[in-house]
């Protein structure tokens, strides 16, 4: 997809290319200057909207994590923008690599996973529903070697790449690019950062490649322990996430290197929470709390006020940083019914599809809420 957006999270939503002109043609685009003329004025762009709107929801955003956050250095790349020094590339580039992967998220769609292309026709026939975002994209969709030669074009300031998919460590074209960033001597600047979902181990190719740049960075998905684990992110297995944590700790890759996780809270895994990050000290794991917002069915707000209550005093007990704080302050929105009788809905066709029953993986869970709401 000829694609490309400010920001990752917007997920390449914003700009197309069409006539295939380039990434280069993006960055120098008129739109884009727009935006960088809004971002020197302090503006709220409509355009970059995300950060904003997790800022209202009392979210810590990605914007927030630049500015305060040890692995940002947004002062100078501000600083950067304004005196012209863009002009010769993005220091910073994220791809969105591929929608191959080997698992398929409650929460996530085939335009993150191919695998929910089948399992979603089926709810679609079944049910007599139009194409869902199950269905959306059928196929694998990855970079051509043509749009690997033009990310390379402008990757001559390059200080980060992060890598998204799908899963990155599955994907194939991308290789090629951090050979000619090998090739070219630039890699030596370049810390590559992989958004993972901890269930692949690297690869021989992948290793010596990797030692060619300035340090290495891993995010693991993490959003369950054990039956959850799998539960959620089907059909992982939690022992394959062991595994991986601590291969990607204890091996020398030959370059500094940092493993962290990103836990995405949703209806299916908030009651648990401290539970989970319990499991984060113990895997001596640095940690950040993502949101879930959409499909809205997941969103946690969407649960009963009883349990969001009972929720609340768990999340009291270990509410020791701002991040905890924020999920808690999600609690209080009002509930769209509407979108609760969709989770209900999605989690029984799941379930069934599967063989799989949130009843008996979350059995907790499960009684609280049907002491509220006796049709779960």
């Amino acid at each position: 997809m000829n694609t490309a957006s400010p920001c990752p999270y917007l997920g390449g939503t914003t700009w197309a290319d069409p006539d295939e002109l380039g990434i280069k043609h993006i960055w120098n685009s008129d739109g884009f200057e727009a935006l960088r003329d809004s971002f020197k004025a302090n503006e709220r762009n409509p355009i970059c909207n995300r950060c904003w709107r997790e800022e209202d929801l009392g979210k810590q955003s990605s914007r927030k994590m630049l500015l305060i956050g040890s692995r940002g250095k947004l002062k100078e790349n501000l600083v950067d923008v304004i005196n012209g020094g863009y002009q010769g590339g993005p220091r910073q580039i994220n791809l969105r690599v591929s929608n191959l992967c080997n698992l398929r998220c409650r929460t996530c769609d085939s335009k993150s996973s191919t695998l929910f292309a089948i399992e979603g026709r089926h709810y679609e026939i079944k049910n007599n529903l139009p194409p869902t975002r199950y269905s959306e994209y059928p196929d694998t969709v990855t970079f051509s070697a043509t749009q690997i030669d033009s990310i390379f074009e402008i990757s001559s300031h390059l200080q980060r790449i992060e890598f998204y998919g799908g899963e990155p460590l599955l994907d194939k074209p991308t290789l090629t690019l951090l050979r000619k960033l090998i090739d070219s001597g630039r890699s030596q600047h370049i810390t590559l950062y992989y958004n993972t979902n901890g269930t692949n181990m690297p690869t021989a190719e992948q290793l010596e490649l990797w030692r060619h740049f300035a340090a290495l960075e891993f995010n693991i998905s993490i959003d369950g322990i054990g039956d959850h684990f799998t539960y959620i992110r089907h059909p992982g297995k939690w022992s394959e996430v062991l595994a991986v944590v601590d291969y990607l700790k204890n091996t020398n890759f030959g370059v500094p290197t940092m493993v962290f996780t990103i836990c995405s809270v949703s209806i299916l895994n908030i009651y648990y929470l401290p539970e989970i990050i319990e499991e984060f000290r113990q895997l001596e794991l640095d940690y950040f709390l993502n949101i879930v917002t959409g499909p809205s069915y997941y969103f946690a707000k969407n649960l009963p006020a009883p349990v969001k209550e009972t929720i609340k005093q768990r999340l009291d007990k270990v509410n020791t940083n701002s991040q905890i704080g924020s999920v808690i302050k999600i609690l209080d929105f009002e509930q769209d019914k509407q979108q609760w009788a969709q989770f209900k809905f999605w989690t029984r066709e799941k379930d069934a599809y599967r063989k799989e029953q949130f009843s008996t993986v979350f059995p907790e869970f499960y009684e609280l809420i049907k002491t509220h709401d006796a049709d779960i």
